[in-house]
């Protein structure tokens, strides 16, 4: 599993506790996220699909709006920027020790 992997697992999950909703095995989401986002590139989004016991059901690449047709309106999406921000503020925190 790569660092960025590993980074969007972490946010993820931050996310969902952030909402209230169960958080799924760590390795289910690791495997969702490694089979469908291999890589995140600068405008590309992480859209993490919620079932109703709140529990993510799949983890998917946007690209574009065009890439939204089969995402659940209560779906998390996440920006690359976002996700860079939250990888510039674990570092920064790491660096505080």
């Amino acid at each position: 599993m790569t660092y960025q992997i590993n980074t969007i697992k972490k946010l993820i999950k931050e996310r969902l506790r952030s909402i209230g909703q169960a958080i799924c095995d760590d390795s289910m989401l690791g495997e969702m996220i490694e089979r469908n986002i291999p890589r995140l590139n600068p405008g590309e989004y992480i859209a993490v699909d919620i079932d109703s016991s709140g529990l993510p059901t799949s983890v998917k690449r946007v690209i574009g709006f065009d890439s939204l047709g089969d995402i659940s309106e209560n779906a998390i999406l996440i920006s690359f920027q976002q996700l860079e921000r939250y990888f510039n503020e674990q570092q920064h925190a790491s660096m505080e020790f």
